[in-house]
C-alpha cells in the first residue's frame, strides 16, 4: 500500500479569532472561496455553475483566488451570479485573512498533485468540499464523505453546497475538527524532526518512531529508522550499503512515476510538449550530475 505524505503548510495558516457562524438568518452573504491556478484542470467553471444552481445562489459571495490564462473566460462565465464573481490574487498574509473570513472552501480540481491550497484552507478551520478524482491528491484530506463529490458532477457539488449551507452547526463542528487535524499533523512532523535531529536530541523514542512511521509508510522505512536509532548495534558500512540499495530502488521509480503523473495530467493535446520539457533534465542530469 502506498501512503502520500503531504508537504504541509506554514504555521501562519490557523483559524484566528472566533467569529459568528453563518446561518440562513445572517445579514451578510455566505462567503465561498476556492484557491488555485486559473487553468482548465482546476474546473472553476464547474464551481461557478454549481453556485448558479444552488437554492441559495442569491446569498452566496464567490471568490476564486489565483492567476492564470482563463481569467477573462471565468469572468465572463461568472456573469449572472447574484454577487459579482471575485477573481483575486493575494499575498500570503492577505490570503490567510481571506480564508479566515470565508465560510466554506471548494476544491473542484480534476487534476492536483499536492493540493497545498486545500491544506491551507483546512488549517484555517474551513470545511472543504473536494472533487473525488483519481487524478487528484486532494480527496485524501476529507475527514467526512460529506466533504466529497464526484468529479465534474455539477449537481452533486450543488447538493453538497446546499447541505453545508443548511447545517451551520455541523459546519462549525467539522471546521474545528479539520483545524485540529492540521494542528495534529504539525505536531507529529515537529516531533519526528526532533527525533531524527541527531546529536541535539537526547535519545530516540522508538515507540513514537514506530507509531509515526506506521502512518507514513510500510515496514521498509521502519527498519531503517530502528537501525538508525540503534546504530551502535549495526556495522555502519553495512547499513550504509544496504540503505543505498534501498535508496536506489526508490529513487529509480521517481522519474517514471513523475512522467506518468505529468502525462496523465497534461492530456493527449499537451503530452508531446510535456515529454519534450521533461526529457531535457533526464538527458542532462546524468551528464552534469557527477560533475556538480
Amino acid at each position: 500500500r502506498t501512503h502520500v505524505i503531504s508537504n504541509g503548510v506554514t504555521d501562519v495558516f490557523t483559524p484566528g479569532e472566533p467569529r459568528p457562524v453563518w446561518t440562513l438568518d445572517s445579514d451578510r452573504p455566505l462567503r465561498i472561496m476556492s484557491v488555485g491556478r486559473l487553468s482548465p484542470e482546476k474546473r472553476h467553471e464547474l464551481l461557478i455553475d454549481a453556485v448558479k444552481h444552488s437554492r441559495y445562489r442569491d446569498r452566496i459571495d464567490l471568490q476564486i483566488a489565483g492567476k492564470g490564462p482563463r481569467r477573462t473566460i471565468l469572468q465572463a462565465h461568472g456573469v449572472g451570479l447574484a454577487h459579482p464573481l471575485r477573481l483575486t490574487y493575494h499575498s500570503q498574509e492577505r490570503l490567510v485573512d481571506e480564508l479566515r473570513a470565508a465560510d466554506l472552501y471548494v476544491h473542484p480540481a480534476d487534476a492536483e498533485i499536492e493540493a497545498v491550497a486545500c491544506l491551507e484552507a483546512v488549517a484555517c478551520g474551513l470545511v472543504p468540499v473536494i472533487a473525488r478524482s483519481p487524478r487528484s491528491a486532494a480527496s485524501q484530506f476529507a475527514l467526512d464523505p460529506r466533504s466529497l463529490f464526484p468529479t465534474n458532477d455539477r449537481d452533486a457539488l450543488t447538493r453538497r453546497l446546499d447541505w453545508w449551507i443548511e447545517h451551520p452547526q455541523e459546519r462549525a463542528r467539522m471546521g474545528a475538527r479539520y483545524a485540529e487535524s492540521a494542528r495534529q499533523g504539525r505536531r507529529e512532523l515537529r516531533r519526528l524532526v526532533e527525533l531524527l535531529g541527531g546529536d541535539n536530541v537526547p535519545g530516540p523514542d522508538l515507540a513514537l518512531i514506530d507509531e509515526l512511521v506506521d502512518r507514513a509508510c510500510d515496514s521498509g522505512l521502519k527498519v531503517s529508522c530502528v537501525v538508525a536509532a540503534e546504530r551502535d548495534a549495526v556495522d555502519t558500512a553495512t547499513a550504509h550499503v544496504a540503505f543505498r540499495v534501498v535508496q536506489g530502488l526508490g529513487g529509480g521509480m521517481l522519474m517514471p512515476l513523475g512522467m506518468t503523473i505529468l502525462t496523465r495530467a497534461a492530456g493527449p493535446d499537451r503530452v508531446g510538449r510535456v515529454m519534450a520539457i521533461m526529457g531535457i533534465p533526464m538527458l542532462l542530469g546524468p551528464i552534469f550530475g557527477p560533475i556538480l
